[in-house]
């Protein structure tokens, strides 16, 4: 039986306070550079993985933003989408 990739522990995680002008209007959104999934977060609660379970996504378009992914720098794990 095969184990679920999204059962691992999320290593790094990043908040909008290290991403200047998360509220002006921008959407909530990234691109994992592992699979190519675009995953984006619509409302506050809206948690999200990507297809592989690499990165993750929380927040909506006027919370708190989150990033998660497994291991390593997170410029190699995905990028922000307009």
């Amino acid at each position: 039986m095969s184990k679920d990739p999204r059962s691992k522990a999320v290593l790094g995680t990043t908040q909008s306070k290290q991403w200047p002008g998360s509220w002006d209007g921008k959407r909530n959104r990234i691109q994992c550079l592992k699979c190519d999934d675009v995953i984006e977060a619509r409302h506050q609660h809206d948690f999200k993985y990507c297809k592989c379970g690499f990165v993750n996504i929380d927040g909506g378009a006027c919370g708190h933003w989150r990033r998660g992914w497994k291991e390593g720098d997170p410029k190699a794990a995905y990028k922000e989408l307009p």
